[in-house]
């Protein structure tokens, strides 16, 4: 898994959530390169795009464009690092560095890693934290209302999502099941195209 291997000031995040996508944190000021992709498809539905700086490391945006299957409803959620605290990750780029088998000082803008993990969604009345692989996070790196979570070793662990009455939202309760359950068929539908039972 991606690693946190610190954090920088930054200027704060911006949320965004559609019927379409269930949420896009990003990071500002937004970076105009092209960036590193890291792609997290769960072992039973859902998938996270996160994309990172080729030069920095820098987090520059989250992307569930999935739903998991495994959503859990809560009443409301809570961060753990301090309100006034504007840091940005930065993430461990070696697993893309392999990929230019070392030719280059920085990882190829551009490229393309895919993981496979547990995912999993809490989700709130006033937000969203999604898990992955059921890691338990002990450090955390908070900007507005984004925070990311991770274990003692630096793995990526969790995206903890508070929404405002600023944050873009023109999904209903059931335009969400709705993608919930197209997501779902979206992962099944592959196996039965190769024929599996």
């Amino acid at each position: 898994m991606i690693r946190v291997i610190g954090a920088v000031p930054c200027e704060g995040t911006l949320l965004e959530r559609d019927p379409w996508i269930p949420l896009k944190v990003s990071w500002l000021p937004a970076i105009h390169r092209r960036p590193l992709y890291l792609r997290i498809s769960g072992y039973n539905g859902g998938e996270i795009e996160c994309k990172v700086d080729p030069t920095s490391g820098l987090l520059m945006q989250v992307i569930l464009l999935l739903l998991p299957t495994s959503i859990t409803n809560t009443s409301r959620l809570c961060m753990i690092s301090a309100e006034d605290d504007v840091l940005a990750p930065l993430f461990d780029s070696s697993m893309w560095k392999d990929m230019t088998n070392g030719l280059s000082e920085n990882a190829a803008a551009g490229s393309i890693e895919k993981l496979n993990a547990t995912i999993r969604l809490e989700n709130a009345s006033n937000g969203m934290r999604i898990s992955i692989n059921d890691s338990d996070p002990v450090s955390f790196v908070r900007a507005g209302n984004a925070e990311i979570g991770y274990t003692a070793d630096g793995q990526l662990s969790s995206l903890t999502a508070i929404f405002d009455a600023e944050t873009p939202l023109s999904a209903s309760a059931a335009e969400q099941d709705a993608v919930a359950e197209v997501s779902a068929e979206m992962w099944e539908r592959p196996r039965s195209l190769c024929g599996a039972a």
